[in-house]
């Protein structure tokens, strides 16, 4: 569920701070987004807020969940892939190999 909704975050379909767990502040919450994702700005949603409020529902209703659990699944999802990006920057790249010719 959390994966879903990043991507519809990044579809422009749902905003990012719908999506805000209450125990993250709102500068983390931008800043763990953009770095989860290597991105320099963040999406804008697209949709009027009345659609957003019955996109919102209709994403409860298609996952099962409450959305105060889709925010802690897309945090979860959100800090995972920020993980992702750090130990994908840190690894040494490696060496191709070499095939010999008969």
């Amino acid at each position: 569920n959390g994966l879903l909704c990043v991507f519809l975050v990044v579809a422009c379909l749902v905003p990012l701070e719908a999506l805000r767990p209450a125990s993250v502040n709102v500068s983390e919450w931008e800043e763990l987004f953009v770095k989860s994702q290597c991105q320099t700005s963040l999406p804008t949603c697209a949709l009027p807020p009345v659609v957003t409020a019955s996109m919102l529902e209709l994403l409860q209703l298609a996952t099962g969940g409450r959305l105060c659990d889709l925010q802690a699944q897309v945090h979860a999802t959100l800090l995972t892939m920020q993980r992702v990006v750090i130990d994908c920057g840190t690894r040494q790249p490696q060496k191709p190999l070499v095939q010999h010719q008969i």
